[in-house]
């Protein structure tokens, strides 16, 4: 061979789907193939929204935005019944039809959880992360396998407050309203612990109120982990629960690594 070695750029393909065969490099025989250099990226973050009429994932602009995608980025799935699941954000991507909330997956972000215990019947707090190692398409309980327990309550604030009103005691006394800070009631723990129970009184109602404000030195904190306010104050009743789309604190996420170039030799 009159030319033994060859650089070839990557920026020079066309992008197609990854399904693709894509281009013939050479028909002679490879003896190594070296990287040269990174080359300027030419593929930023996807723009992801979720359409609710059709339940499917789109980048044209339809329905809720959700974020920029790139990588290994992933959706969490919560469901009406306490699971959840994470999934990848192709397009083709399918929800099930008893999905509550669809988040980005931010393996740092602290999720607050209020649910009925089926065994006792009482009502449990619980906070927790939802981390990388978590299998992919899987439905995973965050209540617990009883079958008589149920999700209340949802919350993505950084320092959500709630407020708690409960049924007269057997001796017809009635309990005053009780307003629970949540990040100093319980400390962040395991998505599968089971928390810690709200009250010794029969709670009657539980509402969301304001969430605490997170002092200014603490900032940075904010930047990491975003905060998503809801604002919940009504009655607990599980059908009540709407599909509810946070995308406020979208972290940006980081660009793939652009064009190669690389040297060959025969």
């Amino acid at each position: 061979m009159k030319k033994p070695a060859f650089e070839f750029n990557f920026a020079e393909l066309t992008i197609k789907g990854r399904n693709s065969r894509g281009n013939i490099l050479t028909k002679h025989p490879l003896k190594q193939i070296h990287k040269r250099e990174n080359g300027v990226s030419t593929l930023g973050a996807r723009d992801i929204w979720y359409d609710e009429v059709v339940k499917r994932l789109n980048t044209d602009q339809r329905g809720v935005y959700i974020g920029a995608f790139a990588s290994d980025d992933r959706l969490v799935n919560f469901m009406q019944n306490g699971d959840f699941k994470l999934t990848g954000y192709d397009l083709s991507t399918h929800f099930d039809d008893d999905m509550v909330t669809l988040k980005k997956h931010d393996p740092e972000e602290i999720i607050s959880l209020i649910y009925l215990e089926g065994e006792t019947g009482r009502h449990y707090l619980k906070r927790f992360t939802l981390e990388e190692d978590i299998p992919i398409g899987k439905r995973i309980s965050m209540i617990g396998e009883h079958p008589q327990s149920s999700l209340i309550k949802l919350i993505f604030d950084e320092l959500p407050v709630v407020r708690l009103s409960f049924y007269p005691t057997e001796k017809g006394k009635q309990p005053e309203e009780e307003t629970i800070e949540v990040a100093s009631f319980i400390a962040v723990k395991s998505f599968k612990a089971k928390g810690k129970r709200l009250s010794t009184f029969e709670i009657t109602e539980i509402s969301v109120l304001e969430p605490l404000i997170i002092p200014v030195e603490d900032a940075d904190i904010v930047e990491e982990t975003g905060t998503d306010k809801e604002d919940e104050d009504s009655t607990v009743n599980q059908e009540e629960i709407d599909v509810n789309v946070s995308v406020d604190q979208v972290k940006p996420a980081a660009k793939p690594e652009g064009p190669l170039q690389m040297e060959l030799d025969f």
